[in-house]
């Protein structure tokens, strides 16, 4: 059947209705589209607040909410990305140390608010933390128009396979040198 429906659709190239659809292509190739399924999720977050779990909690319902409003859901198989920006006041910028304000962060995405890690009180956004391949992260003086709000964008991580890691025998684009010296 797939053949036939994808000779079907280049035989048909121009006959295509308003929503993009084959004119008089069978049911099973008009009806074959899938949406793909969103990833990107862009949320304005508070600017920190103590007690560090309360405001894990807001966090977490401030991107619960967006989440839902946008119909996304993340898999344990997912493979995310984060980029943050937080604004914090003069003193603030100075006083918090980034890596903390990170693990509240991605803490409030798993549910973890505090208590037993085994007895999660809030649902998890992203089932584990382990899901995360890249992080960007980055506080600042707010501008006027943030009022305080930071941002957080969560992306599918986009693997860069293909190009030469570190000590894998290559460099840059060229295969590597021979650098064990010959003895005559």
């Amino acid at each position: 059947m797939r053949l036939a429906t994808a000779e079907f659709s280049r035989s048909r190239r121009a006959a295509r209705n308003a929503n993009g659809e084959l004119r008089g292509a069978p049911l099973a190739v008009r009806c074959s589209k899938m949406a793909k399924r969103k990833f990107k999720l862009s949320v304005r977050i508070p600017e920190y607040q103590s007690p560090r779990n309360s405001w894990r909690q807001t966090l977490h319902a401030i991107i619960l909410s967006a989440a839902s409003k946008a119909g996304i859901a993340y898999d344990p198989s997912d493979k995310l990305e984060l980029k943050v920006k937080l604004y914090m006041d003069g003193t603030g910028i100075s006083f918090h140390d980034i890596d903390n304000r990170l693990k509240d962060i991605m803490d409030a995405l798993q549910g973890r608010a505090g208590g037993s890690k085994k007895l999660r009180v809030l649902s998890p956004i992203i089932p584990n933390d382990k899901q995360i391949y890249r992080v960007t992260i980055e506080k600042a003086l707010p501008p006027k128009q943030s009022k305080g709000m930071g941002h957080l964008v969560i992306t599918r991580h986009k693997d860069i396979s293909g190009l030469p890691r570190p000590f894998d025998g290559k460099i840059g684009l060229y295969e590597s040198f021979d650098f064990q010296r010959k003895r005559i």
